[in-house]
């Protein structure tokens, strides 16, 4: 996650505190990113397995690609690591709609 200082170097000739439009235009921003590294994490997993299972690579080409993996993307966190009992899933849900669907 970007710090404070990162964020505001993206947010040019902006206060030093952070408004409701900045934080709404940075998870405008966020969103397709996160859901993009999503998506190439799950290809390459899905990748690896059906290479292995399909018999396209050996037993030691799948273990090499699982730990280069492993390195890259790291385990996956529990998305309840991350929410406080104030904010919780459904909270994100909201606000999520807030922000990409207005007026529903």
């Amino acid at each position: 996650m970007p710090t404070r200082d990162s964020l505001k170097d993206t947010l040019p000739d902006k206060p030093d505190l952070l408004t409701k439009a900045d934080l709404e235009e940075w998870i405008k921003r966020e969103m397709p990113a996160v859901e993009d590294e999503c998506h190439r994490r799950l290809h390459e997993a899905a990748a690896l397995v059906s290479d292995f299972v399909g018999g396209l690579i050996s037993q030691e080409e799948a273990n090499e690609r699982y730990w280069r993996y492993q390195q890259r993307w790291g385990e996956p966190q529990s998305p309840q690591d991350d929410l406080s009992d104030e904010l919780s899933r459904e909270k994100v849900h909201e606000m999520y709609d807030q922000i990409f669907k207005p007026g529903q």
